[in-house]
């Protein structure tokens, strides 16, 4: 569904920055599974929570690999300054990077779970509900299913979002696919991509200059 190399390449284009995407369809096994991961996924008991769960793993094993972090997830806490993760259906994607450049990144990933169209108020400020009052209604749908995983894309790259909410986060624009939100005097970057089914963002927090 999501090709790799092509997603990391349209990231380094949008952002200028060599972010590392892994992308699993498959979960990952469980005799790979560290002692703190294993326990983990004991607090877990409905399959399609471990299924996810494990395929999100799959990916940030990989990643952690290919930068550096080993592959022990247990020890990751989120929201994380180099790597950040999301899973929908039957995909996880993890996307990360090492670099003095940033001081958070988000990715989310969206297919057939589009918001329902009473949840915007929930996600959406006064000035983003007005632009998207102006759309064709009929387009309603998809632009809510972008404009949220933008948000949860920019809410994962704060690494003060604890008890914040989405509508916190002010895009410049919410017709841009690619484009800026603030939160205060942060100013984050993000991307959005049109996948099968849904779509996948990005968003980064630059580092203080």
């Amino acid at each position: 569904m999501i090709n790799e190399a092509s997603l990391a390449n349209a990231l380094l284009e949008t952002f200028s920055l060599p972010i590392v995407a892994c992308v699993e369809g498959s979960p990952v096994s469980e005799d790979r599974l560290t002692s703190g991961e294993t326990a983990e996924l004991a607090r877990l008991t409905a399959p399609g929570r471990r299924d996810s769960w494990l395929r999100g793993r799959a990916a940030l094993k990989r990643l952690g690999t290919v930068m550096g972090e080993g592959e022990d997830t247990s020890l990751l806490k989120f929201p994380h300054p180099k790597l950040s993760l999301s899973h929908s259906e039957t995909w996880a994607v993890a996307i990360g990077l090492d670099s003095a450049k940033i001081r958070g990144i988000g990715v989310d990933l969206e297919v057939k779970s589009a918001p329902r169209p009473e949840t915007a108020r929930k996600f959406l400020n006064a000035s983003e509900t007005v632009w998207l009052r102006r759309m064709e209604p009929v387009d309603h749908p998809r632009l809510l299913h972008r404009l949220w995983t933008v948000k949860e894309a920019i809410f994962k790259a704060d690494g003060d979002n604890k008890g914040r909410t989405l509508k916190e986060y002010a895009l410049a624009d919410p017709g841009f696919v690619a484009g800026r939100a603030r939160r205060g005097d942060l100013l984050f970057f993000y991307a959005s991509f049109e996948v099968p089914g849904g779509f996948l963002s990005v968003a980064v927090l630059p580092a203080v200059e």
